[in-house]
C-alpha cells in the first residue's frame, strides 16, 4: 500500500505525497510506522518468499532470473490477498459492533473469524462509542482512522486496534512493536486518556479465535516516544513539514 495522508480540513483520504501537498495532508499512522522495516516484517516477507520457492516448481528451460522473478511475484499476491483480507474482517467487525446487517459469509475461515468477533464482542464490550473513526493530530501533524472505542464491562473506555494474522496451531499470536507504536499515536489524539489494546483475530484455517493484548501506561509512553522519533524521520526522509491545524471533528 501506498503513503496515505489525510486533509486537516475535511478528513477525508489523500493518496500519495503530490497531493498531500497541495492539500497540507498530514501522513497516516501507518505511512509513518511503514517507514520502520522492523524484524517481524522482514521474517514474515521472508517466509512468503520462502513458501512461494518451495510451492512453484522450476520450470523446464526457465531462466534463474525468471524463476527469481515468479516467485518473487507469487510471494507479493500471497501478502496482497492476506492484506485484502484483513480489509473484509475490518468491515464484518464495523458492522458487528454496531449492529448492522452483513452478507453471509463467503468462505469458511471468514465465518470462523467472525464468529471470533461475536464472541469476543459479547464478553468484552458493554456500550460501542465509535467505530471506524478518522482523527487529525493538530500540534504533531498526523492523522489516522481509529478502529474502536469501547466501554467495557468495567465501565471504563478502551481504544482497540484490530489485527488478522496468520497464527495457526501454535495458538500463540505475535505483537509487533509497530502494533502497540500505532495505538500509541491514535491515544494521543483523543481528548480523553483510554486504555488501549491489540486484537488479533486468526486467520489460518485452523485457527484458534482471537487473543487480546492489554499496554500498560510505560509501554504506551516508551511507543508514542518511538512514533515520534519515525514520524520526524519520515518527514525529513521526504522533506514535507505539514502546517498545524487546530480545526478538528
Amino acid at each position: 500500500m501506498g503513503q496515505r495522508f489525510y486533509n486537516p480540513e475535511t478528513l477525508e483520504k489523500v493518496e500519495g505525497l503530490r497531493l498531500a501537498r497541495k492539500c497540507n495532508g498530514y501522513p497516516s499512522v501507518t505511512t509513518a510506522t511503514g517507514y520502520r522495516k522492523g524484524p517481524g516484517l522482514i521474517r514474515y516477507l521472508v517466509r512468503q518468499t520462502l513458501e512461494s520457492s518451495l510451492t512453484l516448481p522450476h520450470q523446464e528451460g526457465e531462466s534463474l532470473s525468471d524463476y527469481s522473478k515468479r516467485i518473487s511475484e507469487d510471494s507479493k499476491e500471497h501478502a496482497s490477498k492476506a492484506a485484502d483480507f484483513g480489509t473484509v474482517i475490518h468491515n464484518d467487525l464495523n458492522n458487528i459492533v454496531l449492529g448492522n446487517s452483513i452478507a453471509p459469509a463467503e468462505t469458511e475461515k471468514q465465518q470462523k473469524v467472525r464468529d471470533a468477533i461475536c464472541e469476543w464482542y459479547n464478553n468484552e464490550v458493554k456500550e460501542v462509542r465509535f467505530s471506524e473513526r478518522s482523527f487529525i493530530h493538530p500540534l504533531k501533524c498526523y492523522a489516522g482512522t481509529l478502529d474502536l472505542l469501547y466501554e467495557d464491562n468495567n465501565d471504563e473506555l478502551t481504544l482497540l486496534d484490530a489485527k488478522t494474522q496468520a497464527v495457526g496451531p501454535s495458538k500463540n499470536a505475535t505483537f509487533y512493536p509497530e502494533w502497540i507504536m500505532q495505538l500509541s499515536a491514535y491515544a494521543d489524539m483523543l481528548p480523553t486518556k483510554v486504555k488501549c489494546k491489540t486484537l488479533v483475530l486468526d486467520s489460518h484455517e485452523e485457527g484458534f479465535g482471537f487473543e487480546t493484548k492489554e499496554y500498560s501506561d510505560e509501554e504506551l509512553d516508551a511507543a508514542f516516544k518511538s512514533f515520534l522519533g519515525l514520524l520526524e524521520n519520515w518527514k525529513y526522509e521526504n522533506k514535507y513539514y505539514p502546517k498545524e491545524h487546530f480545526k478538528n471533528s
